[in-house]
């Protein structure tokens, strides 16, 4: 007679618990897409803060580049931004400066420039309004390719003759985009610090 109670008690119980299973909706499986982590990563890091070296391009705009031109600028005229990376594979960083004041830029973008490891100008781009792409992939002379984007639609900016392409807006448009190995220079969605000269 116990097992009889005992055997309709557990039935009882499984009946139960299905009916009240029945009650609970079950939320559908949905695939969740994760960006390639690496990507963020890179993402994250790839704002430079370094007084110092801030400092030393501050002296290269007013010395050389301004050439002491600095009457009548406001401090929001001298403002820039710096990101230090290896372009060209030497172990010795290369420092990409997004000058945003009032004589670098225009209702078309702002001028930047990239200076090797003496703070010797190697390239300056004209007219660019957008994140700098420095590919993961491909170089072109020993140096990363790079990709802006410019009137909408992608360039790649190879180094040829000593420099990259002073104007990306007069470059062959591409059909490739930045892939997630790419590191953002200047990423537009991330803080980062400005310095003046």
């Amino acid at each position: 007679m116990t097992k009889f109670i005992y055997a309709l008690f557990i039935v009882t119980s499984f009946i139960a618990c299905k009916e009240q299973a029945k009650d609970i909706e079950i939320e559908p499986v949905v695939d969740v897409i994760v960006e390639d982590e690496p990507f963020e990563q890179k993402a994250l890091v790839a704002q430079t803060v370094d007084d110092y070296k801030a400092e030393q391009i501050s002296k290269y705009i007013k010395e050389e580049l301004l050439k002491n031109k600095l009457d009548g600028l406001s401090a929001s005229d001298r403002q820039f931004k710096i990101y230090k990376i290896d372009l060209n594979s030497d172990r010795s960083d290369e420092t990409i400066v997004h000058l945003l004041g009032r004589p670098f830029c225009s209702s078309d973008g702002c001028t930047f420039l990239i200076l090797d490891n003496t703070n010797k100008q190697v390239a300056k781009f004209a007219v660019l309004s957008t994140s700098i792409y420095v590919s993961s992939i491909t170089e072109t002379n020993g140096w990363k390719d790079l990709m802006v984007e410019t009137e909408g639609t992608f360039k790649n900016l190879k180094f040829k003759n000593g420099t990259y392409p002073k104007n990306p807006s007069l470059e062959p448009s591409t059909d490739k985009f930045p892939n997630g190995g790419d590191i953002i220079v200047f990423d537009e969605g991330l803080p980062s610090k400005t310095y003046y000269f």
